[in-house]
């Protein structure tokens, strides 16, 4: 009975695998994507995807995932279905840090005598 049981078990795992089930669908990234990642989209071939960056070149970022629907050949059906899969990133601007600037001091007031001494002694060989 257990052998029976066993065999059922392992011949269903192999029909139905757990690991695709559990699979998170993977999301892109419409403003850095590729042409190969935005194929995997939906109903996106080659010619749609180089219509999204010909777009994202001629007018730069997209603010929203719907943006997408002003491209042309893709409508709103085709949105709706790829909708949990398409995100939108903004890309950090790189910034340069600088290092601290030396504290200033402030020179103390001194009289033209007394630097004209030291100024002759330190000549002095």
């Amino acid at each position: 009975m257990w052998t029976l049981r066993f065999l059922l078990i392992t011949s269903l795992a192999l029909i139905f695998p757990m690991s695709q089930a559990a699979e998170k669908p993977v999301l892109v990234d419409i403003n850095t994507a590729s042409q190969y990642e935005l194929m995997t989209l939906h109903g996106v071939g080659e010619k749609k995807a180089e219509a999204i960056l010909k777009y994202r070149e001629l007018h730069g970022l997209f603010q929203s995932t719907y943006e997408i629907t002003e491209v042309y050949g893709i409508g709103d059906k085709l949105f709706e279905y790829n909708e949990p899969t398409m995100i939108v990133t903004f890309p950090k601007e790189e910034t340069t840090v600088l290092p601290p600037l030396p504290e200033l001091t402030t020179p103390k007031n001194t009289s033209s005598s007394t630097a004209s001494k030291k100024t002759s002694e330190t000549m002095r060989y």
